[in-house]
């Protein structure tokens, strides 16, 4: 039974997610490229998997913010507490995507970008209330909303009147609302199959009450069916996502990438499958690893929201000094020196954070710490 102490497998799994996620960003930053890496048309292998690669950000680090509330009141007991700081949380986290990050990400006003901060707020919203429901009826619920939420993937947005769009962006269909042509709301992660997937991570939680074997056995079933499940939906084009698979004319690889280029906006049935089945097979086999190299991914995923805050403005700004004196993208070789100079530069950030947030947290003064 470890729920009672920190489980170090879930904050080196947050740990391998933050740095992909600083890869993402740091593509989306450098290599400004006339295309998307997922437009097979024009995109070339290595574009494309250093986008892929990241596609298990999103839905792992909400996942594993619903296995934390679970841990949470595991070891405090006090679901009222916990719903009221989810409440809170939830709040300051929609507060800081539209006003914080958004100017991180425009540098200017008349745009609000949401992303996954957003969505991690509006769940924490939801699981406020979702906590004092029954285990196994949040259990379906989860299981139902990640598997069906696609049945919406027919609605077509023109037949609908204005407000029932609006609330299917927010709902299930990303897309942008403009508001009196002044500010433009850009929905990137509509809120439904995200609730679902922490509705998921709150529930698995409970496995970290088990004995050890029985929790490493059921997560590498899990993950195990999970994949399996992705390549049978996959392999036929049968349910799960609006984009169908094909093979290419140009060549094995291109094929490969298009069997592999599942919809992330919204995450469909097929994408939560390839990157939950692995994240589940993964976690098992990282515990007992704090006393390794990947400590060092520990510590990270412990301060993860501190290094959200400051990877985008200091990405951005590396990028934009790089393109003032560079009129090309960096080479693949030369990208990836440069991502893992500014990993090394974010993690002293970070540990400098963590440190003196371990030595503050308990004074009351230093109340607001616990927001980040």
């Amino acid at each position: 039974m470890i729920a009672q102490g920190r489980v170090y497998s879930v904050d080196i799994l947050r740990g391998i997610v933050i740095v992909l996620m600083a890869l993402g960003h740091s593509r989306h930053f450098f290599l400004l490229y006339d295309f998307a890496p997922t437009n097979l048309t024009h995109s070339f292998p290595a574009f494309f998997f250093t986008r892929w690669i990241t596609n298990i950000c999103a839905p792992v680090f909400v996942f594993l913010a619903g296995v934390s509330i679970y841990l949470a009141i595991s070891r405090k007991g006090n679901p009222g507490a916990m719903s009221l700081l989810l409440i809170k949380r939830g709040l300051w986290l929609i507060f800081l995507e539209i006003s914080v990050l958004t100017f991180f990400w425009h540098t200017h006003f008349d745009v609000i970008q949401l992303q996954v901060i957003w969505i991690i707020g509006v769940s924490f919203l939801f699981m406020s209330f979702l906590i004092y429901l029954p285990w196994g009826l949040n259990l379906g619920v989860s299981i139902m909303v990640i598997a069906f939420h696609n049945i919406m993937d027919i609605i077509d947005l023109e037949y609908i009147s204005d407000c029932c769009r609006i609330m299917l962006t927010f709902l299930h269909i990303p897309g942008s609302i403009d508001i009196q042509n002044v500010i433009k709301i850009d929905v990137l992660y509509s809120f439904l199959p995200y609730i679902g997937i922490m509705l998921l991570g709150y529930s698995m939680g409970r496995i970290f009450d088990l004995e050890t074997q029985l929790r490493r056995r059921i997560l590498l079933v899990s993950g195990s069916v999970m994949l399996v499940l992705f390549f049978i939906l996959r392999g036929f084009n049968f349910y799960g996502d609006p984009d169908l698979w094909s093979v290419q004319e140009n060549g094995t690889p291109y094929s490969i990438m298009s069997f592999l280029n599942v919809t992330k906006y919204p995450p469909s049935l097929q994408f939560v499958l390839s990157t939950l089945g692995p994240a589940f097979i993964i976690l098992p086999l990282l515990e007992n690893k704090m006393n390794t190299g990947l400590a060092h991914l520990g510590k990270l995923g412990q301060v993860a929201m501190f290094f959200y805050l400051i990877h985008i403005p200091f990405i951005r700004t590396i990028a934009k000094a790089y393109h003032l004196f560079f009129d090309t993208n960096p080479s693949f070789l030369g990208f990836y020196i440069i991502w893992i100079v500014m990993m090394a530069t974010l993690y002293f950030f970070c540990m400098k954070f963590r440190s003196f947030k371990a030595s503050k947290v308990s004074i009351s003064g230093y109340w607001w710490l616990k927001y980040f």
